[in-house]
């Protein structure tokens, strides 16, 4: 229904302002009279004032609890997203009469719209279809109405539509020759994928109504979906002979760009037509704003068609396509609408996932991932592309979690490809590759893989990934033949299609791991300029002339090309990125100053170019161009953060403390999260120059140590931030402010540490500890440290248990146990960390100096040359480190060699690490040479502290 004209606004008006009159005047019950309520209602809807007409609603249904108004006031509460309230009224009007047909109707929406549970779905379906037979069996109409807008919020889920199909079936049973409904039949039956089916109903549907374009329409979409793309083509032609004397439809240039692209894959007239198809449609929307009935709404919106333009849109979602960023935000921005007004579309959330995941946005795409599991629990594929988004971010254990989880809810996804391409990542990252060979085998064996021809067809993303992994698997296991051939054969089954760029790419670095330079850069030759991974392998032809030949000038060479290519921002974005490579600054900005003046308004590129002049040690012209940003990005928080850093660098903490305070003025009264967030991050940045400097002359700030000040500021806006984002944002973005948290709190342990407030730092790293388990392992050893110092081993030996319990490996708390062992006297528990220590890291010259002292106390000094071999065998440059040679120098003065330990310590006495234990120990030797007097240290960190 198109909104009212002014006339008919204006004659509405007169009316409602009649029965305001009459409501006025009265002094009986007439002001309270159902019709006149309704009536003022159904006005202020026709309006768009929702909130008036619920008011008028709420008043009938004081009056009288009855159904049409409840029936009303469901509709207007969906309008506003009131769901809750809106099931609410639903569920108040079917325990007035369990068999209120409208009532059914839009308790059938309300589930679909807004949850994706099949199987209460389909029992409300069935409740409603019964209700419509008893009360409405002859109404075509209300039969053809309700199908056609369930089928738009289905999500294309079989045994839904299937249901639903019934429902128009019905109203074309009842009214054959209505073309309408024949066409509706025909969409559901494409929305199964019954494709040469529902070109046969399109057909029958034109041949009742000739003049009936939605058939025409539904019929070339079938024939581009079977591959029919001349016949789909010629109709097509013939459509736009007639377009100037046919309303402009979304489906014509929707229609036209599914055949720009799998016909010529046009990428840009690909995109241009989708962007024309969604203008017109979203014009369409706005048109039809006014509506008889919400499902009216939905029928328009037709959500189902908007996440096919978006899945038309996100084919572009990969690195290196010249649309990509315009046609993924695209295609994510209709995504966001269409579950805005169906959250229970669970397809829609898992194509933004993807596409985010696929485009490198990896926090966002969690956040997406965790609504989409709140909307469904037990959706395998949400958890299996978690699985995937954990495995890019080298969280295994979160993708193992993630994996199990997936089976659990349906063990068929163990067919799935991308379950296979998991599995074996997790296989190799534990050390089975044998494993990842025997899933990889099994998914190349299933139906698709190869050739690509079942139903549903693998999509050719995931049937490339499994050639690609498999030819991984088959080079780490020394099996290069074998890699060659599987992707010898993977070049030749994807000739031609989008994803051959990514097997030649596979190829190249297969043949750079057999040492065949030549023959890798050969591959990356043979991608054309066109290719959307051009770009991609230019960076990889640059990375192996630079890792394997050394050659500098060959790796910026290819960077050049790309700016002679497109000289474009990006290009010389990258040029000067590849200059800092290889350190020339001087050449990284000019070409960062190049891409600055085609945008100059970029403040990130001014940044490059003040950082590039800090590589050069030009720091005041670094400072001026900094000051000169900050001019024309004044509230640039980033552009702050570095000056202030840079001052910081210079030790000017006077200039850095003025440059932050500017950027903390507006924080005391920011509600904004991101205002927020860069509030706490310019605080944790003001409390470190305070770290660096005693002149503390802040006038906004009190107390004795303004470091813990302004760590306190830091704590409560933080906590500000985290309450906000608890009700709003995912998972992911909670467990980085978590992070952000955990550190204040260890930072102000650190500075109650150095006030000698035990108590208070304990506290914090409690604290610290019970927020955030990302920084566990530092809290837990600073924590432990403090034990030690303060003499309690058993607390600090109980606390360094509790640590390697959580990483084994943390070489740092083994040795701080080993020194709590020695100081109990068990010299053989002590020695055992610190070989262990050594076997993990034979290059850790301070655990080295630390076991050769303990085993001088335990006299067993014969066992300490095996440690010295291990670590001059496992580094070729350990014999000139001044570290190693402390240990010998240390080991010959304790075996009584004094010209050996004279000449090793003579070695290491000019480092800055380990010159000044070397010159002690020499100048203890030359003192007394013959080793008359010896003390032995109370323990060997209090002795090697000064290392």
């Amino acid at each position: 229904m198109p909104a009212p004209s002014q006339q008919e606004r204006e004659q509405c008006r007169r009316s409602v302002q009649l029965l305001d009159d009459i409501a006025i005047g009265a002094t009986d019950t007439r002001s309270w009279d159902l019709d006149a309520l309704m009536a003022r209602a159904h006005f202020y809807r026709l309006l768009q004032e929702y909130s008036r007409a619920l008011n008028f609603l709420n008043q009938a249904v004081a009056l009288q609890s009855w159904i049409p108004a409840l029936l009303e006031k469901t509709e207007i509460l969906i309008i506003l997203g009131k769901w809750d309230q809106a099931a609410e009224t639903i569920q108040r009007v079917l325990h007035q009469n369990e068999r209120t047909l409208d009532a059914l109707r839009l308790s059938v929406l309300v589930r679909m719209t807004q949850n994706s549970d099949e199987t209460a779905t389909i029992e409300e379906l069935h409740l409603m279809f019964k209700s419509m037979e008893r009360y409405e069996s002859t109404n075509a109409m209300l039969y053809f109405q309700t199908a056609c807008s369930l089928s738009r919020v289905s999500g294309r889920r079989a045994p839904v539509i299937q249901l639903v199909m019934t429902l128009c079936k019905r109203a074309v049973d009842l009214d054959p020759t209505n073309a309408e409904y024949v066409v509706e039949l025909a969409h559901q039956k494409a929305m199964l994928g019954d494709y040469h089916g529902a070109m046969l109903t399109y057909r029958e549907a034109g041949r009742n109504d000739e003049a009936n374009l939605a058939a025409l329409y539904g019929t070339i979409y079938c024939q581009v979906m079977i591959a029919e793309l001349e016949d789909a083509e010629q109709q097509l032609d013939f459509l736009l002979t007639i377009s100037e004397s046919i309303d402009q439809s979304a489906q014509l240039p929707y229609l036209k760009a599914l055949l720009a692209w799998r016909r010529e894959r046009n990428e840009i007239e690909h995109v241009r037509l989708l962007r024309k198809a969604e203008k017109l449609h979203f014009q369409k929307v706005a048109n039809q704003v006014v509506v008889v009935s919400i499902f009216d709404s939905y029928r328009v919106l037709d959500p189902d068609f908007l996440i096919q333009l978006a899945k038309e849109f996100l084919i572009h979602a990969k690195a290196g396509s010249n649309c990509t960023d315009d046609a993924v935000n695209r295609g994510i921005n209709i995504l966001e609408r269409v579950v805005d007004q169906v959250p229970g579309l669970i397809e829609a959330h898992l194509l933004a996932a993807g596409a985010q995941f696929a485009t490198g946005q990896f926090d966002v795409a969690a956040r997406t991932l965790d609504v989409a599991l709140e909307c469904d629990s037990q959706s395998a594929p949400a958890h299996l592309l978690m699985a995937q988004l954990e495995i890019a971010r080298n969280n295994f254990r979160g993708a193992d979690t993630a994996l199990e989880q997936a089976i659990a809810c349906d063990f068929e996804v163990r067919k799935a490809p991308a379950y296979a391409l998991v599995k074996s990542k997790l296989c190799l990252h534990k050390g089975s590759p044998n494993e990842a060979l025997g899933t990889l085998h099994d998914a190349m064996r299933a139906s698709g893989v190869r050739d690509g021809a079942e139903m549903p067809a693998v999509s050719l993303s995931e049937r490339v990934a499994l050639f690609i992994t498999l030819g991984e698997v088959f080079a780490g296991l020394g099996r290069f033949d074998e890699a060659t051939s599987i992707l010898a054969e993977a070049r030749e089954r994807f000739r031609g299609t989008p994803e051959e760029a990514r097997v030649i790419m596979s190829s190249s670095m297969l043949a750079a791991k057999r040492n065949d330079f030549d023959n890798a850069v050969s591959i990356l030759c043979d991608i054309p300029q066109a290719s959307s991974a051009y770009i991609d392998a230019m960076k990889l032809k640059a990375k192996l002339y630079l890792t394997v030949k050394h050659d500098k000038c060959a790796y910026v060479q290819c960077f050049q090309d790309l700016v002679a290519l497109d000289p474009s921002v990006a290009t010389y974005e990258q040029l000067g990125g590849a200059y800092m490579h290889i350190q020339a600054p001087d050449s990284a900005i000019k070409a960062y100053e190049k891409a600055h003046n085609i945008e100059r308004h970029r403040a990130s590129l001014a940044a490059k170019i003040a950082n590039a002049l800090v590589s050069t040690h030009e720091y005041l012209k670094a400072t001026n161009y900094y000051l000169t940003a900050l001019q024309a990005h004044t509230n640039d928080t980033n552009l702050r953060h570095d000056l202030a850093k840079l001052y910081m660098k210079l030790q000017k903490y006077d200039s850095a403390i003025q440059v932050l305070a500017y950027a903390l003025e507006p924080v005391e009264s920011a509600i904004q999260v991101p205002k927020m967030k860069q509030g706490v991050q310019s605080l944790i940045l003001l409390a470190e120059v305070y770290c660096c400097t005693d002149e503390h002359c802040a006038a906004d700030l009190t107390g004795s140590n303004p470091v813990e000040q302004v760590l306190l500021r830091a704590q409560d806006l933080q906590h500000g931030v985290m309450e906000q984002i608890n009700s709003t944002l995912g998972t992911e973005s909670i467990t980085k402010q978590k992070m952000i948290m955990g550190r204040i709190h260890c930072s102000l342990a650190r500075v109650y540490v150095k006030e000698k407030s035990i108590g208070k730092a304990i506290a914090s790293y409690q604290d610290a500890l019970k927020i955030d388990n990302n920084v566990s392992e530092v809290c837990m050893l600073e924590l432990a440290l403090l034990r030690y110092k303060q003499g309690r081993l058993t607390q600090c030996e109980e606390q360094c248990l509790v640590l390697l319990r959580v990483n084994t490996n943390n070489n740092a708390c083994a040795m701080l146990l080993a020194d709590v062992y020695f100081l109990k006297q068990d010299h053989v528990a002590a020695t055992a960390k610190l070989c262990a220590v050594l076997d993990r890291e034979p290059n850790n010259y301070f655990a080295l100096s630390k076991l050769i002292k303990l085993l001088r106390c335990a006299g067993q000094l014969n066992d300490v040359p095996r440690f010295v071999d291990l670590a001059e065998r496992s580094n070729a440059r350990s014999l000139s480190h001044p570290g190693l040679n402390f240990c010998k120098g240390l080991h010959c003065r304790y075996s009584n060699d004094v010209p050996g330990a004279i000449k090793h310590l003579n070695l290491a006495r000019r480092d800055g690490k380990w010159g000044l234990p070397a010159l002690v120990n020499m100048i203890e030797l030359y003192l007394n040479p013959n080793c008359e007097t010896q003390h032995t240290p109370v323990s060997p960190l209090v002795n090697c502290c000064r290392i």
